[in-house]
């Protein structure tokens, strides 16, 4: 019988049948050549950070619901640093976090920033391949714990969530995107 707990936590990112049966995935579309091992295995890597984040004690949002759409754009951009091995909110080509997510056919508020460098959406992390210390990390920094767990209200106001997980090599190793959003 599925705990309450269990069902909540099963009600965020969907994990594929094959990932609940143990099996060890290779996305080299995500994560480059390199065949990560199976504790880095990404789907369940991102949903232990989303229900860390939802659950933690001093989250301040009513609600906070998995976004597919959010997740495969945190994905994507987090393939774009390991391909081009940077890790910073803006990519080489100028780019930010709510550029990628409006080139990606995600609808942003009109209220956010429209210049191509903007970031009112991602918090990102490096060299952490445990959930719990990657939160820890975040919660270590006022800006990005006031991201993540609805300080003010602007983030407050920010109901969607998307993480994503990758690996790769030199500069960007382990690899982590949290995007979070206004419903529209």
């Amino acid at each position: 019988m599925i705990t309450q707990e269990e069902n909540q936590w099963l009600a965020g990112p969907t994990i594929p049948r094959r990932v609940q049966l143990g099996f060890q995935l290779h996305l080299p579309a995500i994560h480059g050549d390199a065949v990560a091992p199976a504790q880095l295995d990404p789907f369940l890597l991102e949903s232990e950070l989303y229900r860390l984040i939802r659950s933690h004690p001093e989250q301040r949002r009513d609600r906070l619901e998995w976004d597919s759409d959010l997740q495969r754009v945190a994905r994507l951009r987090l393939a774009d640093m390991v391909e081009r091995q940077y890790y910073r909110h803006t990519d080489p080509d100028g780019h930010g976090p709510n550029w990628w997510l409006r080139y990606n056919g995600v609808t942003l508020p009109n209220w956010y920033d429209h210049a191509d460098d903007a970031n009112n959406v991602e918090s990102i992390n490096n060299n952490v391949d445990i959930a719990a210390d990657c939160l820890a990390s975040f919660i270590g920094s006022p800006h990005h714990r006031d991201h993540l767990l609805g300080g003010s209200d602007f983030y407050r106001g920010q109901s969607r969530i998307g993480v994503g997980f990758a690996w790769g090599s030199a500069a960007v190793q382990r690899v982590w995107s949290i995007l979070t959003l206004h419903a529209t």
